[in-house]
């Protein structure tokens, strides 16, 4: 019997297909499948890494990926759109740091995506509950007033 239960607090779920990290892993590694699969890979980070990271990991499948981060990375979110031509989107309430990716997998945790010095703990989910509980919290937040969608013809060169 589960002591959690969905309301409008969470999504409860099941599941025993999980793996927590401890400072060992790299994005790199956590979406080292992502490219075998045409489901889309939604990032919700507070900091964006550099350009050349965000080229090495998304270079394999960039169709399919939209960036959601905080207002204060605008200018390298827009170095994304321009060069990569990934959407983005910016929210100057946005902490929060999940990856989905496949059609169930979840990585929530405190890493921004990007290459992280600090010792970080993120925890991996496959769980079609979980992902379409933060599926729906993305699109919400790209849905807010205060999100602003980084248009590829409206980021200056």
């Amino acid at each position: 019997m589960s002591t959690f239960h969905t309301d409008g607090g969470g999504v409860a779920f099941r599941g025993s297909d999980c793996k927590v990290q401890c400072g060992a892993s790299t994005w790199a590694t956590r979406l080292s499948q992502y490219h075998r699969t045409d489901a889309p890979l939604l990032i919700c980070t507070y900091s964006l890494p550099s350009l050349s990271y965000l080229q090495g990991i998304l270079a394999k499948r960039p169709a399919g990926v939209v960036l959601l981060c905080h207002s204060k990375f605008r200018q390298r979110a827009s170095e994304v759109v321009r060069t990569l031509g990934i959407p983005a989107y910016v929210n100057p309430y946005l902490h929060a740091k999940f990856v989905l990716s496949g059609k169930s997998t979840v990585t929530i945790g405190s890493a921004n995506f990007g290459d992280s010095t600090w010792l970080e703990v993120c925890a991996s989910f496959h769980s079609a509950d979980c992902y379409e509980y933060l599926r729906k919290v993305f699109m919400n937040i790209l849905a807010d007033p205060e999100t602003e969608y980084l248009r590829p013809q409206e980021v200056p060169q």
